[in-house]
């Protein structure tokens, strides 16, 4: 603790001075001792020193005891903060103090504490050694509490080494004894270990019972930390069960309690279990947030194996976006630190997703020389459950590589190793490689009992992906045999499982299996079901012009065969096509053809849906009575075929009365949670909130708008969610409006009046004098209010969007503040132009576009609003030659929120030929409108798509990581219509 010898250089003042308190000094002792490690915020550095002076005073004192436990802090702050080297000299010095004093308690202590260092340190031979050491003087002594920590130290070791019958053995010793000691904490402790022997063996529900035995023992006893550890171990149970939801709660409460106890490598741990369930969800941006705050905190803390598996989670999101380089990189990081850890079970995680980069680059013998390290890892280690994986990683490689006998002698290895460990998931997963290896041997008998062994399994773990796979591999058996419509059947239990999962890809690939099946045998009736199926998930993916090509073939192969049921389906899916495209005569027309066949062969679901999209096309062109006609026909005939989902999207769609609306509402409401719709859930509670909002009950629309994104939030529907966000900022600017009566009213009238008259210059000036006074009277909502009327009255960063889109694409001709007059503007709409790129304002409830009106000659003479309004009705009428729209002005896009997205202006343009718009929810501020649009056109001239330079865009701006990084700024885009390049 010090080096040299201590206050050699005093002379007689601090000798005298010392002399003065001397009698004092072992009450200072205890106080510095207990103030500095266990009741201040000091950080380990600071207890360190603290400590330093600590060992000054025993050394004055000569007391050898006080020296022990100034040790003895010492080193568990080392431990606390990795410094395991001065941890162990801390121990040693303390043991040897301990041995000269003929202390065998705080020497069991020490041998315990060393044994635990050496553990992190993967010494197991020495570890155990120490605990047995500290065992056999804790038994001499008749030490119970020791003795306890003693067995549960060699647990902790066996669990090390994946001994964990020998570690199971070792917890129930020590919480024998902690219960005959009455040691309540102790218990706690015992009872986390023991799941976490049964985390690793794969048994979630006795983890779960120890778990919670663990923490109403901690809560029982106070401790938070205990508590938080808990809560953390909860989490990594239900992640394991795939149960996020619960997951996430507990981490979150895991999260909450290690804050309170200011334990950053805790918190780090928690942000590692909530990046991994925003992983296995999809939501790969949120994953990411989570990791690198536990990257972060791992870093502080000097964790490199926390950090290890930071990055290796990275590593797996960047996997599963399809970022293989990124991925690579992050295990190899994950590789390096499980290198330097000397975490061999670590490495070889790391080694086995470097191996599936390598799989879906189709370097297989890569692949397969990186799972040979992963199983020679983890066979080392004695890891059994990661045996299990590597088998049946290296099965998959050899099936890709047609090498049958070898895939089958790892998938029964893999087998053998998840039945031993319990793991029914992995068993699950054996089967159906096994099943897979079969049906290419053409063992087809043997194929359906392995695909119904998997089956079985994996609906037990709920897991969908895994079912859909079994039964395509079904499927495809009987399909060889000859039993197409079996076949039939298992295609389609499949992709009903890839659709309720969002796996549009999946669908895809199966529609596409099936297809190419259908002209292999000629059968031109499967051929029509795979093309409508197709253009289905083209629809959900926004591919309009993809669809449409696919309904078309299926509506032609539907008349070939005569079969009138599909060809009304085809009808259906052209009409939605159009709908969405904004041609609704050409919608309408296809509706009619459905619904006369539909008709015809007494299918009154889908005459309902007809109905619905019927209903849809007359809300677009305002013909509001014809909508709500065709939406109660709709409603009668989906009540008519038993349809709750069908009738709650009826009730969702009718308008009337502000009462009628609530009732229907409510019977939506109702419908949507009897199906389990949270979709459907969300759409409903933003419809209520809209009601209330025209009724002037902000209180209640804000209720219903937290519902609203909350579900949203839920579902992953990101275009619901920015729409209730702007839903709710309208409500908040609604009640800055009334403060203006506070201040000068003059000055605001005046504002709005310069501004209708087209001198904005004047407008500008009015309300820097009422942001002025403002200011002077504190008025912070006067402010706010002031600043966004500022805002209506032109970008001033408008002129500058425009050059600089002008200096990234060539031939572009620009209309910059007073030229761009609505005549100016309208005519070159009717020109025909690739790009159309319109930087103003839009007006918030009517999606209106403000343009610069006619020169005037007197300044009092007020322009008629439809002179710099540019209305729906107006572009409609418009024939527009362009390949992409870009609104950059706030509200373009905001409309009511309807099941295909935001209506508005933006469906405007897309009626008027144009095939693609970009527009914006809300105002983001003219200084982040330009940076974003700068950053898109240069993707967009780069080659890429709209909805791939949008994304980069997105990916770019939040990676900038400054104030427009929010969501705020960047979640007011949503693009429209096709996916086009314009180069």
């Amino acid at each position: 603790m010090s080096e040299g010898k201590p206050f050699s250089d005093w002379g007689v003042a601090e000798w005298d001075a010392i002399g003065r308190v001397w009698s004092n000094l072992p009450d200072i002792f205890g106080f510095l001792i207990m103030w500095g490690m266990t009741m201040s915020p000091l950080t380990p550095d600071q207890q360190i020193h603290l400590l330093k002076v600590c060992y000054d005073i025993s050394y004055l004192l000569g007391d050898s005891t006080m020296m022990m436990y100034v040790y003895l802090e010492a080193g568990g702050t080392f431990f606390k903060i990795a410094q395991y080297e001065n941890a162990m000299s801390c121990y040693t010095a303390a043991m040897e103090v301990a041995k000269s004093n003929d202390d065998i308690r705080t020497q069991a202590a020490c041998y315990r504490l060393m044994g635990g260092i050496q553990r992190r340190l993967h010494d197991y031979n020495q570890s155990m050694e120490n605990f047995q050491h500290a065992l056999s003087l804790c038994q001499k002594t008749g030490d119970e509490r020791g003795q306890a920590k003693a067995y549960h130290g060699m647990g902790n070791v066996h669990r090390s080494q994946a001994k964990y019958e020998d570690a199971m053995n070792n917890y129930q010793h020590a919480l024998s004894l902690f219960q005959k000691a009455g040691d309540e904490s102790g218990q706690a402790i015992a009872y986390l270990s023991m799941g976490e022997v049964h985390m690793f063996q794969a048994k979630y529900g006795d983890a779960m019972n120890n778990y919670q035995h663990a923490l109403s023992l901690f809560q029982k006893t106070g401790d938070v930390s205990g508590q938080a550890n808990a809560y953390l171990d909860m989490g990594n149970v239900h992640w394991s069960q795939g149960k996020y939801e619960d997951a996430m709660n507990n981490y979150q409460h895991a999260l909450s309690l290690f804050q309170k106890t200011s334990d950053e490598s805790g918190q780090a741990k928690a942000y590692l279990g909530m990046g991994n369930v925003h992983r296995f969800q999809g939501k790969y941006e949120d994953a990411m947030n989570n990791y690198q705050h536990a990257l972060s905190l791992f870093q502080k803390t000097g964790d490199e194996s926390g950090q290890a598996k930071t990055y290796h989670g990275m590593g797996d999101a960047h996997w599963s976006q399809g970022k293989y380089e990124d991925a690579m990189n992050n295990y190899q990081h994950a590789l390096s630190l499980f290198n330097k850890a000397g975490d061999e079970s670590g490495q070889a995680r790391a080694y086995h997703g470097m191996g599936d980069v390598h799989m879906f680059q189709a370097k297989h013998g890569d692949a397969m020389n990186n799972y040979q390290h992963a199983l020679s890892l983890f066979q080392k280690a004695g890891d059994e459950s990661g045996q299990a994986i590597a088998y049946l990683s290296m099965g998959e490689v050899h099936m890709f590589q047609a090498k049958y006998g070898d895939a089958m002698n790892n998938y029964q290895h893999a087998l053998s190793l998840f039945q031993k460990t319990g793991d029914v998931s992995g068993q699950a997963n054996a089967y159906l490689g096994m099943g897979n290896v079969h049906k290419n041997q053409g063992k087809y008998e043997d194929a359906m009992n392995n695909y119904q062994h998997a089956l079985s399994l994996f609906q037990k773990t709920g897991d969908e992906s895994g079912q859909a796979k079994t039964y395509h591999g079904m499927g495809d058996a009987h399909w060889s045999q000859g039993k197409y419509e079996d076949a039939m059947n298992n295609y389609q239990h499949a992709l009903s499982l890839f659709k309720r999962q969002a796996k549009h890809g999946d669908a895809m690939n199966n529609y596409q299996h099936a297809l190419s099946l259908f002209q292999k045998a000629g059968d031109e009736s499967g051929q029509a079901i795979a093309y409508h199926g197709m253009g289905d998930v083209h629809m959900f993916q926004a591919k309009h012009g993809d669809a449409m090509n696919n309904y078309q073939h299926a509506l032609s192969l539907f008349q070939k065969t005569g079969d009138e049921s599909g060809q009304a389906k085809a009808y259906l899916g052209m009409g939605n096509v159009h709908r969405f495209q904004g041609k609704y005569e050409d919608a309408m027309n296809n509706y009619q053809h459905a619904l006369s066949l539909f008709q015809k062969t007494g299918d009154e679901s889908g005459q309902a849906k007809t109905y619905h999209g019927m209903g849809d096309v007359h809300m677009f062109q305002a013909k509001h009575g014809d909508a709500m006609n065709n939406y109660q026909h709709a409603l009668s005939l989906f009540q008519k075929a038993g349809d709750e989902s069908g009738q709650a999207i009826a009730y969702l769609w009718f308008q009337g009365k502000y009462e009628d609306a609530m009732n229907n509402y409510q019977h939506a409401l109702s419908l949507f949670q009897k199906t389990g719709d949270e979709s459907g859930q969300a759409k409903t509670y933003h419809g209520m909130g809209d009601a209330h909002w025209s009724q002037g009950k902000y209180e209640d629309a804000m209720n219903n708008y937290q519902h609203a994104l909350s579900l949203f939030n839920k579902a992953g529907y990101q275009e619901g969610q920015v729409i209730t966000y702007s839903a709710m900022a309208s409500i908040q600017a609604i009640s800055l409006v009334a403060t203006l009566e506070n201040v000068q009213p003059n000055l605001a009238e005046l504002g709005v009046y310069y501004t209708k008259s087209g001198d904005f210059n004047e407008a500008n000036k009015c309300y820097e004098k009422l942001l002025d006074s403002c200011l002077k009277n504190g008025d912070v909502f006067g402010q706010a209010q002031t600043h966004f009327m500022m805002g209506t009255l032109h970008m001033s960063q408008a002129s500058k969007e425009a050059i600089k889109i002008r200096e990234i694409l060539p031939d572009v001709t620009c209309l910059i503040e007073y030229q761009a007059t609505k005549n100016a503007v309208m005519q070159s709409l009717k020109k025909g132009v690739g790009v159309i790129h319109i930087a103003s304002h839009g007006d918030s409830q009517t999606g209106e576009i403000l343009v610069a009106p006619e020169p005037r000659m007197d300044k009092h003479d007020i322009a008629e609003k439809e002179e710099y309004l540019l209305t729906m009705k107006e572009i409609s009428s418009c024939q527009i030659n362009a390949s992409l729209v870009v609104l950059s002005c706030c509200h373009s896009g905001r409309g009511q929120i309807r099941a295909e997205g935001v209506m508005g202006l933006a469906r405007a343009f897309l009626a008027a030929g144009a095939r693609s718009v970009l527009a914006t929810l809300w105002a983001i501020g003219d200084n982040a409108a330009l940076e974003f649009m700068e950053r898109f056109y240069r993707h967009l001239a780069s080659g890429l798509s709209t909805s791939a330079s949008l994304k980069r865009t997105i990916r770019d701006t939040i990676s900038m990581n400054d104030k427009y990084s929010h969501p705020y700024y960047w979640g007011a885009f949503v693009l429209v219509g096709d996916d086009v390049t314009i180069l």
